[in-house]
């Protein structure tokens, strides 16, 4: 970004920033309030909590004057997302008659519902940019452009493998990237031997290596993945909820695309992250309806017996756990 605010004519005097890549929108909305504030002060910036003031409080910082300045900025979050159509419709009605010396800033973190009136009206009256989880080639290059940015170089190999220990996390990706370029100094590229030495495999990208491998029905690679799990002190109740969760998510998705929905209608109808329902469509194919519903009811088993007591477990003593969790993991490689 430039060090200039963009250039604002008149009619342009609101914007909506939505989408589920809050990395990049927070980062949007920094460069707007700190060159905002550079020019017309910090007095005239104004940040509200849409969930929580009432439209009323809205308006009068729109239509607020300047104090001592040309402008002033109001930057309200989550607006769309909370309330209905009355406590949408004086917000509605003000885009027409926003005064020329205010900028109006409507930021969602997540989608937004396009049926709404608010989001009609903001359609003709407002710019509106859409910040989508970057997956693909757009995550990579992001990884490679961040990277040569601070000095250094990356494989697309490497970059490839810290997508998916990082599932796309822009947050996590900046702080793994920042410590593969001080590790490698800018003097050598950034390869697969750093990434899979200083980059922890995320505890949820495990899970999915998991449920993957019982899919192929490859029940050694499944129970190596659980022991790397247990070994790695990951509390074995959470292990099993995270199991529970993913075979929700692939019957979901499953349940979807076989109902003909696109990716981006299953994302936000499961309310999961793009690049976790990217990557687990293809795990659904894996997977009859029947296999995942049989799963689910052995989840469930373990669930009960756990909360009954027919799986004892006693301090420092996880064995009935252990052998229920590796007996579940072949019978699921069986089924």
């Amino acid at each position: 970004m430039s060090g200039n605010l963009p250039l604002i004519p008149c009619f342009m005097a609101a914007f909506l920033f939505f989408g589920s890549d809050v990395y990049s929108q927070t980062q949007k909305l920094h460069f707007w309030k700190t060159e905002f504030e550079k020019k017309h002060g910090e007095l005239n910036i104004s940040i509200l909590d849409g969930a929580q003031v009432p439209p009323g409080e809205i308006i009068s910082a729109v239509n607020s004057v300047p104090f001592l300045g040309e402008k002033r900025l109001v930057i309200v979050k989550n607006f769309l997302s909370q309330g209905d159509a009355e406590n949408h419709k004086p917000l509605t009605e003000l885009l027409k008659d926003i005064p020329d010396f205010t900028v109006l800033i409507f930021s969602e973190f997540g989608a937004v519902d396009r049926r709404l009136s608010l989001y009609k009206k903001l359609k003709k009256e407002a710019t509106i940019e859409e910040f989508a989880a970057l997956e693909g080639t757009k995550l990579t290059n992001w990884i490679a452009g961040y990277v040569t940015k601070h000095g250094g170089s990356i494989r697309h190999d490497a970059s490839l493998l810290l997508a998916q220990q990082t599932e796309g996390n822009l947050y996590r990706l900046e702080n793994e990237l920042r410590k593969l370029v001080g590790y490698t100094n800018g003097e050598r590229e950034i390869g697969l031997r750093e990434v899979e030495l200083l980059v922890k495999t995320s505890f949820s990208t495990s899970i999915f290596k998991l449920t993957d491998s019982i899919g192929q029905k490859n029940q050694r690679l499944a129970l190596k993945t659980l022991h790397e799990l247990i070994d790695s002190g990951d509390e074995l109740h959470g292990i099993l909820y995270m199991i529970m969760r993913q075979f929700r998510i692939i019957t979901g998705v499953k349940d979807l695309v076989d109902r003909g929905l696109r990716q981006d209608e299953i994302t936000s109808e499961l309310k999961e992250h793009p690049y976790v329902v990217k990557n687990t469509m293809g795990q659904a194919r894996k997977f009859s309806m029947t296999q995942l519903k049989r799963a689910y009811k052995l989840l469930r088993e373990i669930d009960t017996r756990l909360k009954t007591g027919g799986i004892r477990i006693v301090t420092g003593d996880n064995r009935e756990f252990v052998l229920a969790l590796d007996t579940l993991i072949v019978r699921l490689c069986e089924a």
